[in-house]
């Protein structure tokens, strides 16, 4: 089912002539940066978001990841630091429940257009979120005030590395 959705939305942005590089901007790359700051991160996303923005032709650099973490707060409850599956997330109502999160701290671009053809801020203000779910924390309660990667620099690393944090005291 979710590969079929997939297909359709490929075909809808074809039949729309929708580009890549009408959707891959830096904005949407910051927006990309803060989602997974705030689900606790993972190290390949540096490497895989830094790999599209050169291909798409988009300024980002290494830092831009330490800055966006500096003042995006962890929300998700995740393994391997937390206590919930991606699973647990999706039924908690998944990552628009992020994105809305996001957008009512002022941490995302929601004018930003998504693949579905709606803005990110549509996107998140049609999150359904499961009553009762402890996975994604509210603004007020963050796991912690700021992200799960930090950048760090020196003699062993010049051009930068990515430490993940979260699940952990810095």
């Amino acid at each position: 089912d979710v590969a079929y959705r997939c297909g359709q939305l490929v075909m809808e942005l074809l039949r729309r002539d929708v580009r890549p590089s009408q959707i891959i901007t830096r904005p949407a790359m910051e927006n990309a940066i803060a989602s997974v700051m705030a689900t606790g991160g993972s190290t390949n996303a540096v490497l895989h978001l830094l790999a599209v923005a050169r291909e798409a032709g988009v300024s980002l650099t290494i830092d831009d990841f330490d800055h966006i973490s500096a003042r995006t707060p962890v929300l998700a409850d995740l393994k391997p630091g937390g206590r919930f599956l991606a699973l647990d997330m999706y039924k908690a109502g998944g990552t628009a429940v992020v994105a809305r999160r996001l957008l009512d701290a002022g941490l995302l671009h929601g004018d930003m257009m998504t693949v579905t053809g709606r803005t990110m801020a549509e996107e998140a203000n049609a999150a359904r979120e499961t009553p009762g779910q402890e996975v994604i924390r509210p603004l007020s309660h963050p796991l912690k005030s700021s992200g799960g990667l930090i950048i760090l620099r020196g003699n062993l690393a010049p051009e930068g590395c990515v430490l993940k944090i979260s699940g952990h005291e810095l």
